[in-house]
């Protein structure tokens, strides 16, 4: 009996340890098939050739970023040189579409993106040695990275005009001019009582001109960067409050007539093969600049229609290559060396003007002679009004084209913003035009 109860005993043991196994093998069937479902044929699975290649930070990486059969051409380099605040700037020529990457040491130093077969390196540098050896190398798309092209740069500055922390190195080919950061990032803001003062000057000056029939224009024209924020530097945000906006706002009330040119050069953007501003000059091309003379001709045909503006059509817009601009030789580089390529006009139609706007025939940097004081009289003048200019530089990219719409036309020397009005009942013009750039404003606020 005994042994009976035992093995009875036995079998339930067996059974119930049975039935708990099942159950395990059961819940992790089931677990399992949550955590791993079948995927379907039909599916849409990434292809790893569509995904957006991350920069190699290695000679190594460089070397296995892109495949192919052929070999990227070399960088052909220009000129480099050491800038006083320790950056190695490096400019040359690369293949369109090519990444180029320096190396130092077997790291990645720096990177940049051919700019219409152009290219800007900003290399900052370890003080411990001099020279330092920097390899570059050239990366076109479906094609093997290229031999590597070496420079040594010095530890110190060699540029012949070096201009220490003046110029923004920023992405395919671009620079800025880094005095424009407060307006950039929107930490300049007009006060309460600046805005009530431009106002009430803006009141003033309206009605004294208005004695004498003569109207109050004002263009204002955006920075570089408030148009291209994704070509400056990483770690520079643009911000969210526009001082131009705020001004146009407060001379509008005082009762001047206000060009904002933000929005018609905003909606230019990527609609042409236009270029709106040079990448390596501070001031914005002839084509950008017709949109101001377009606006202005528009307030002058609403008085005098012999004035209106001329079709696009005859500027004869058109992509050069020329010599670098301004912004690069800020860098202490040369501006003879490499050329890049802009939208610059060829006018079909004759101007009482003959200068030029810009140094020659080549350059991208302009005329200085066109800085100090201009008159000029139009022989094709007749029904056409005449006007004064307050201005800066970004006025001689159209300077010609208002005066051959003007009888007469006076533009006074830079940045002298100031004007009485006993001068303009004197001058007896129909307009006084202030024309000014971000950069600019705050001599026209104060």
């Amino acid at each position: 009996m005994t042994k009976r109860l035992i093995c009875l005993l036995l079998l339930v043991c067996i059974f119930a340890v049975s039935c708990a196994k099942d159950a395990e093998r059961s819940e992790s069937t089931e677990l399992s098939a949550v955590s791993e479902p079948e995927i379907s044929e039909t599916e849409n699975v990434s292809d790893p050739a569509d995904e957006i290649l991350p920069l190699p930070r290695t000679e190594a990486e460089v070397k296995r970023y892109r495949t192919g059969e052929e070999q990227s051409a070399q960088v052909e380099v220009a000129e480099y040189i050491t800038a006083e605040d320790r950056r190695g700037i490096v400019g040359g020529t690369c293949p369109e579409d090519a990444e180029v990457f320096a190396v130092l040491r077997s790291s990645v130093i720096g990177h940049a993106s051919s700019s219409h077969g152009t290219f800007i390196l900003e290399l900052p540098l370890p003080q411990s040695e001099s020279p330092l050896e920097v390899k570059l190398y050239c990366s076109e798309p479906a094609k093997s990275v290229s031999s590597p092209v070496a420079v040594k740069l010095q530890s110190y500055a060699t540029g012949e005009y070096p201009a220490p922390g003046v110029v923004w190195v920023g992405k395919n080919g671009w620079l800025f001019f880094n005095n424009t950061e407060k307006q950039f990032t929107n930490n300049e803001d007009i006060s309460q009582r600046m805005r009530n003062r431009a106002v009430n000057r803006t009141k003033q000056r309206v009605e004294a001109l208005a004695q004498s029939g003569t109207e109050l224009i004002y263009v204002l024209i955006p920075n570089p960067n408030e148009l291209y924020p994704q070509e400056m530097p990483d770690g520079i945000e643009q911000g969210t409050v526009c001082l131009r906006e705020q001004a146009a706002e407060a001379l509008a009330e005082g009762g001047a007539v206000v060009i904002d040119l933000g929005p018609a050069l905003k909606a230019q953007l990527g609609s042409t093969g236009h270029e709106l501003y040079h990448h390596t000059d501070s001031h914005w091309t002839e084509y950008a600049a017709y949109f101001a003379y377009k606006a202005i001709c528009d307030e002058f045909a609403k008085r005098f229609p012999a004035a209106a503006a001329r079709d696009v059509s005859e500027f004869g817009f058109a992509e050069e290559y020329r010599e670098a601009g301004d912004l690069y030789y800020d860098l202490g580089m040369r501006k003879d060396l490499l050329r890049f390529r802009s939208t610059f006009s060829h006018i079909t139609f004759t101007t009482p003007i003959d200068r030029l706007k810009y140094d020659h025939e080549e350059a991208t940097v302009i005329n200085n002679d066109n800085m100090e004081q201009m008159d000029f009289t139009n022989p094709d003048g007749e029904g056409k009004p005449s006007f004064l200019m307050l201005r800066d530089s970004y006025s001689i990219m159209l300077f010609d084209w208002l005066a051959e719409r003007a009888s007469v036309s006076h533009f006074k020397p830079l940045w002298e913003f100031d004007i009485s009005a006993e001068e303009a009942a004197a001058l007896g013009v129909d307009y006084i035009i202030v024309f000014v750039c971000d950069m600019n404003l705050n001599s026209v606020l104060r």
